[in-house]
């Protein structure tokens, strides 16, 4: 349960980020027919921002295959790279798809979509 917990406590913070920052966002969940979930797409800037929450300190690029195969199938979208939030110490970048990014760094970017 602590995965679960820990994307619910990401999304609400997310939220409030969102509101307390003043921003004119629009926020989704997607699951499709065919098992793609994507935790959290966030449209702002007229592009579309996915982001997956994972609960560890050392992330990998196996984590982001939600994210890619997203902007493969969606590709006619303005589907920016994506990010995945963890605990990590560090922001990655993983690939052109995505990148890992620190939660507090995550918030702070919030601030500036």
């Amino acid at each position: 349960m602590a995965g679960a917990i820990f994307e619910n406590f990401c999304i609400q913070e997310t939220i409030k980020a969102i509101f307390n920052y003043g921003k004119n966002v629009n926020v989704f969940y997607i699951r499709t027919h065919n098992g793609l979930e994507v935790d959290m797409l966030i449209e702002a800037e007229k592009q579309i921002f996915p982001v997956e929450f994972k609960l560890t300190k050392s992330p990998n690029f196996t984590m982001g295959e939600s994210i890619r195969r997203f902007r493969n199938l969606f590709s006619q979208l303005p589907v920016a790279p994506g990010r995945i939030i963890s605990l990590c110490e560090e922001n990655i970048p993983l690939s052109r798809d995505f990148s890992v990014q620190r939660f507090d760094d995550y918030l702070s970017w919030l601030k500036n979509i």
